[in-house]
């Protein structure tokens, strides 16, 4: 049988603010100062890319329900999360010397973005990223927590926590658990203490992705916990939370819990069915709970709720990558 599909985490990147702070190597001018965020990759046929974003461009601000400037990375991810599966999202920034703005209509936008960076620490992040880039994660691992420790030291702790995910994350690609469980424990305090409580549920969650991935079923179990407390705490009844018991919900079922993950997967599609109707967040719940009925032989529930989300996807995004995974769930 097959797997059960997260189909809902999109966007899952830790990101934070611009600063103009020195490092113990490099100097940042006073008046050199770095806003906005910019975008680092693009996955091709995502609705980054169909808005047109580029790598280079730089995001400064939003528009939609409401209005806002974007300081950091984390402006960022309350955007994706909670706002685009409602309404489309217009940002507002620069490619080149261009003023530009980019429509947003639906999750996963695709984009990868990095803080803003005085040229000073620019310069020793690029630095890193091609040490990372070249397997030589020890010289990356000297060069990041160098910066993270000048950050912490100037009173930016969100920049310090930025680099510290960035290197765990690179860590885990490399298979290096124990360098990025403690890497991740420690950008994951930084955030706290910033009281960047759904940029640390969303670390969270990452994070309890690698120990899935490592089969180790407990401790995702555990991260997914805590990520819905912070999600709560933020706000009790969110998107946020209905992607949080999304994961969890198809972690019981890996384990064939499957009790269990019906009664998470439809706390989720009750969320997103109350705050965002008829959205692509709806849409992958009903995938994912036609393929746990599938798991569990219940074939004409699984139709019905593959058919379902297969009409719904199809209104939102025909001949979509979504569209066609709905399609070949319910040929399977």
């Amino acid at each position: 049988m097959r797997s059960l599909r997260i189909l809902s985490l999109g966007f899952l990147v830790v990101l934070t603010s611009c600063s103009t702070v020195g490092t113990a190597k490099t100097r940042t001018p006073r008046d050199e100062v770095a806003v906005g965020v910019v975008v680092e990759s693009v996955m091709p046929q995502s609705t980054g890319a169909t808005a047109g974003l580029h790598a280079g461009d730089v995001i400064l601000s939003w528009s939609g329900g409401s209005s806002g400037t974007i300081r950091s990375p984390y402006d960022l991810l309350p955007l994706e999360i909670e706002e685009s599966p409602r309404r489309a999202v217009t940002l507002e920034g620069k490619s080149g010397n261009e003023e530009r703005h980019w429509i947003l209509a639906a999750t996963d936008w695709g984009i990868v973005v990095r803080p803003s960076l005085p040229s000073g620490l620019a310069v020793l992040y690029l630095e890193g990223k091609v040490k990372a880039e070249a397997g030589d994660l020890a010289a990356a691992e000297r060069s990041w927590r160098s910066v993270a420790e000048s950050a912490r030291t100037t009173g930016d702790g969100r920049l310090a926590a930025w680099f510290l995910e960035r290197l765990a994350r690179t860590l885990a690609r490399a298979g290096k658990w124990p360098e990025a469980d403690a890497a991740y424990q420690e950008a994951l305090a930084g955030l706290k203490r910033e009281s960047e409580l759904p940029a640390a549920a969303e670390l969270l969650r990452r994070w309890g992705g690698t120990f899935d991935s490592r089969g180790d079923w407990d401790a995702a179990v555990e991260r997914y916990q805590q990520a819905l407390a912070l999600d709560r705490e933020t706000a009790p009844k969110s998107l946020a939370v209905a992607r949080t018991l999304s994961v969890l919900g198809i972690t019981a079922a890996k384990r064939s819990r499957y009790d269990d993950a019906g009664e998470l997967l439809r706390q989720a599609l009750a969320i997103r069915e109350e705050l965002a109707p008829g959205s692509t967040e709806v849409a992958m719940s009903l995938n994912n709970l036609g393929i746990l009925a599938r798991r569990r032989g219940d074939l004409a529930a699984a139709e019905e709720y593959l058919t379902h989300g297969e009409e719904l996807q199809r209104r939102l995004a025909p001949d979509s990558l979504a569209h066609g995974r709905a399609f070949q769930n319910l040929g399977n």
